[in-house]
């Protein structure tokens, strides 16, 4: 599915990007999605890998499509409902508008910036302090 995706979209090339390397600050890339966004996910993640290949990423989405490859390519964590440690933000915090807002609560960075799945990157958005 991910490499029809890269096609219809037009990306130049798929290619995995391994495990960003450790790092003493945990700052990250935090994108949203769902399932009838998967394709902007994918869109979002290509751009962010482009300019940002070592940024960890973590994708918080409420659906029920298999990410593993998604995971495996673009080197991501997943929170997805069924893995929220909070029951209450589990019970009323997806959905459209809403998802996103998990981020505040369990993000596993320190810091993080703030994709929604339409939005893409146009340069290393981290090196600007």
């Amino acid at each position: 599915m991910l490499e029809y995706l890269a096609r219809i979209l037009g990306f130049m090339t798929l290619q995995y990007f391994g495990s960003p390397p450790a790092s003493d600050t945990k700052v990250g890339v935090i994108i949203a999605g769902c399932d009838r966004d998967l394709h902007l996910v994918v869109g979002a993640l290509e751009s962010i890998r482009y300019f940002m290949p070592v940024i960890p990423i973590c994708l918080i989405f409420d659906g029920r499509s298999d990410l593993s490859q998604i995971e495996k390519v673009y080197s991501l964590s997943v929170i997805r409902r069924e893995n929220t440690k909070s029951n209450f933000l589990r019970e009323n915090s997806y959905g459209y508008g809403l998802t996103k807002m998990i981020a505040f609560w369990e993000s596993p960075f320190d810091d993080f910036l703030y994709f929604d799945s339409d939005a893409c990157a146009w340069g290393d958005l981290m090196s600007h302090d």
